[in-house]
């Protein structure tokens, strides 16, 4: 009737006063999925109404309902008497034992106009065994993805802050917007409070966070002293993002990110990211051509950076164009590329650079009939600068530099390869030599052209091969260069494979050297050596192995390591970084990280990881243990980590965090 459906041994239809009544593996199928089963049933009002005994309903999502009684009224409402919930699937061997956890009550409310289930006088049953009770429990039906109320709360403890709670609370406003509010109270500090608003819209959608709380920060200067003590000061964070269609052509969003103090993310467990960037931006994208403008602004959270004058991009434009193929005849083909940026860099103080760019890119590709692979690249580059407040990279205690500057940079470059196949009883084996070859002007970075984007150069094999080893435009890798190297590699029939790869740039123009930081690898005209090894022999065996060798004494300047092996049950993951020379900076380190992860049984996993500083006066930073039971119904993971990096006013100890899942009533984290 209607929606409805109803089946039956025997049913019984009174025409005249619309009731219906049914015995014998009764069976009612809801408009909404649920279904209903009981062994008598007395229906009216096209089935909205009746009564029925000794009921059982299958929700949706395969949760299930029971009780000895209930009373239907308007189709929306079903009254229990003695219920029973549990979204837990029954034992295959035993149905008629107690799920993993169950609510029972006294009265149990069914109101689908409102889509929740309401318990009075219920308690919280684990294997039949009660273990809570509350005189009334709410929760949303399984039809609800979102509903205001209580969510589940979290606890953490540390030195610091003493015993910290946090209970959010949330708030569905419409179909497109929601709010979240969270008090966070501390044993150790005065509360905080955090917030979340979020919005969709017909052309796109934000997000806008923050939090905020008043409390004491410490402050730690250059030599790693705390000096300064700060009381009853207000810290806090904002963050949020959103993204928003103009056109079906073109798009614009922005991201913020800002904090009050370095610390105040990682002490109050929000972020540990180091460095924090808004912007707002427009982008286009027409066939074959994208365009980007954008503002940014950083805010730099290292200590070292502290003291720096913060750096605004407003603005920095991008564009490029890539043309279809086009063929030159003869079995040749090519095609052009053409890039335009412009960029306005400001500082409170320190340098500021303008910047526009403009190039042009062919790149020819040919494969000859004996199987060379050959691809040509013509490119031309022209830039113009306009500095103020440089520091003379020859003077640096000298006067500062100001004025215009404007460089063109022609380049070819030809790279060929020549890979050989031979074909085994279940594997083929692959060799390919590769040689490029680079001419390009001399010099090309003159003084006044600051370097503000090509300061990281990090030689390995992913950029033997490239055009230019910076990662940005300030920089150009002038002079003559030769780079060859080559692959070998293994692949089985099975799938299992195995390569390795090794190369070198030499360097026809010393002065070039001149450009690269010591430690950086290719500081010399002979470059370091660079490869790479992939190992996958076997299914759950992955190895990638990465190094840098020295070239005057053949020391290891760079290694990292990284594997995983093993099945679901007993799986390990090691990493390992070796850098015995400096570079961009940053300090020699030598550091291994590891992992076990077992899934020992259908529900349980569990994991201990360690990082170890193995440096001479290292020693470990963390490490940890956890395990976590997940069904259908419950999860539940319990995590330790002991911490022993201190910064400034975050603290070294141990972490402990336990999360409880139930499903539809909530979560549980400590």
């Amino acid at each position: 009737q209607g929606n409805r459906t109803l089946l039956a041994d025997r049913v019984v239809f009174n025409r005249r006063v619309d009731s219906v009544s049914a015995s014998g593996n009764v069976m009612l199928i809801e408009p909404s999925g649920e279904v209903v089963f009981t062994d008598y049933v007395e229906l009216s009002d096209q089935m909205k109404d009746g009564v029925i005994r000794e009921l059982h309903i299958i929700l949706s999502d395969n949760s299930r309902l029971a009780a000895e009684s209930g009373t239907r009224t308007g189709g929306k409402r079903t009254e229990m008497r003695r219920g029973v919930f549990s979204p837990c699937k029954l034992c295959e061997d035993d149905p008629k034992a107690a799920p993993l956890w169950q609510v029972k009550a006294r009265k149990v409310v069914h109101d689908t106009d409102k889509k929740e289930i309401r318990y009075y006088d219920a308690r919280l049953e684990w294997f039949g065994i009660p273990v809570a009770y509350t005189p009334y429990l709410q929760h949303p039906d399984p039809t609800v993805k979102r509903k205001s109320g209580v969510l589940a709360p979290s606890f953490f403890s540390n030195d610091d802050l003493g015993f910290v709670a946090s209970v959010p609370y949330y708030f569905a406003i419409d179909d497109s917007k929601d709010l979240t509010i969270t008090p966070i109270v501390m044993t150790k500090q005065l509360p905080a409070l955090a917030a979340e608003y979020r919005q969709r819209l017909t052309t796109g959608y934000y997000r806008i966070a923050g939090s905020g709380t008043v409390a004491d920060r410490r402050e730690r200067d250059l030599d790693g002293n705390f000096n300064t003590v700060k009381e009853d000061e207000f810290r806090g964070h904002v963050e949020g993002m959103g993204r928003f269609d103009i056109d079906d052509n073109w798009r614009w969003g922005f991201d913020l990110n800002r904090t009050t103090d370095r610390n105040y993310l990682k002490r109050y467990n929000f972020s540990d990211r180091d460095i924090l960037r808004s912007d707002v931006f427009a982008e286009g994208f027409h066939g074959r051509s994208y365009t980007l403008g954008r503002a940014v602004d950083y805010q730099d959270l290292r200590l070292l950076e502290r003291y720096n004058s913060e750096e605004k991009l407003l603005p920095i434009v991008d564009h490029q164009y890539v043309t279809e193929g086009f063929d030159f005849g003869g079995g040749l083909g090519g095609r052009l590329q053409f890039d335009f940026n412009a960029m306005n860099l400001m500082r409170d103080h320190g340098t500021q650079t303008r910047r526009i760019s403009g190039g042009v890119n062919l790149e020819v590709p040919y494969t000859s009939p004996i199987g060379t692979v050959t691809t040509v690249t013509a490119s031309a580059r022209a830039d113009g600068y306009s500095t103020k407040n440089l520091i003379d990279p020859n003077d640096p205690n000298g006067q500062r530099l100001n004025g215009e500057e404007g460089r063109f940079f022609p380049q070819l470059t030809v790279d060929t390869r020549y890979p050989f196949v031979q074909y085994g009883n279940g594997y083929s084996h692959v060799i390919e030599p590769i040689i490029m070859a680079s001419i390009a002007p001399k010099g090309g970075n003159p003084s006044l052209i600051p370097n503000e984007d090509s300061l990281d150069t990090e030689f390995d094999d992913t950029n033997l091969f490239s055009r230019s080893r910076f990662t940005g435009i300030d920089r150009v890798e002038g002079g003559s260069r030769v780079v060859y190297g080559g692959r070998s590699a293994l692949y089985f029939d099975y799938g299992g494979y195995a390569s390795v790869f090794a190369g070198q740039s030499l360097a026809l123009d010393e002065h070039v050297t001149e450009l690269f930081r010591p430690g950086s690898g290719l500081e010399n005209r002979e470059s370091d050596y660079v490869g790479r090894v992939d190992v996958s022999p076997i299914k759950n065996f992955d190895l990638i192995y990465r190094f840098r060798v020295k070239k005057s004494d053949d020391e290891i300047r760079r290694q990292d390591l990284a594997a995983i092996f093993g099945p679901e049950i007993f799986q390990v993951s090691v990493d390992y970084l070796n850098l015995r020379e400096g570079y961009a900076g940053y300090e020699p380190r030598e550091e291994v990280s590891g992992r076990i992860n077992s899934k020992f049984a259908k529900y349980y996993s569990t994991n201990v990881s360690a990082r170890r500083d193995l440096a001479s006066n290292g020693g470990f930073l963390n490490y940890g243990a956890g395990i976590q039971y997940q069904d259908e119904c419950l999860t539940w993971q319990f995590d330790w980590l002991r911490n022993f990096t201190r910064d400034e006013d975050v603290s070294t100890g141990d972490t402990f965090y336990t999360r409880l899942v139930f499903k539809h009533l909530g979560e549980v984290a400590f």
